[in-house]
């Protein structure tokens, strides 16, 4: 294993989710999980009224951008591909429900190379993920191929940040 990589990985995403945050405030705070643990971090906000609500933060630095159309674009070793959905390994959304009994509400944040950030609270999701499939990926990390079982979600059901302004909630249509 190239433990190196995924060390790399976690540090370039954690570095965004701050840089995100130090722009749109979306959290009151943010804290990095344990090592080994399901997900790469926790957060809280606080409402106006001083109610609590806590999350469970999944992140993904992602070799795509998103285009003037509303879906996302990128490249892999077959060639080039858009698509609506963002793929998210079916175990860390099992995992990140589960913990939504414990009360922290799961998001899965995406860094797209082109600054967009996509955030899906995956307890909120309108759209039932019907696409999935088993592949093989080509771990970075472990520096070998390995069969993964991943969920597509929509877009439609994620938030969308561009440019330091929240272009799209989840739920709306892409404009």
């Amino acid at each position: 294993m190239y433990k190196n990589e995924f060390e790399i990985s976690e540090e370039k995403c954690w570095e965004q989710l701050e840089e995100f945050n130090n722009v749109y405030h979306l959290f009151n705070e943010i804290a990095r999980t344990p090592v080994k643990f399901h997900t790469d971090g926790t957060g809280y906000t606080i409402n106006k009224l001083g109610e609590i609500r806590y999350f469970n933060i999944e992140l993904k630095s992602r070799n795509q951008i998103l285009l003037d159309s509303g879906v996302v674009s990128g490249a892999t070793e077959k060639g080039g591909y858009t698509g609506d959905t963002i793929m998210i390994e079916s175990h860390k959304v099992a995992d990140m429900l589960l913990d939504k009994i414990n009360g922290l509400e799961p998001l899965y944040i995406n860094f797209l190379d082109d600054g967009t950030v996509i955030i899906f609270n995956l307890s909120k999701l309108k759209k039932r993920p019907v696409k999935s499939g088993t592949m093989n990926i080509k771990s970075k990390g472990y520096k070998k191929f390995e069969v993964a079982k991943r969920q597509f979600l929509y877009l439609s059901d994620a938030a969308i940040y561009k440019n330091g302004k929240l272009i799209k909630r989840a739920g709306e249509d892409y404009i």
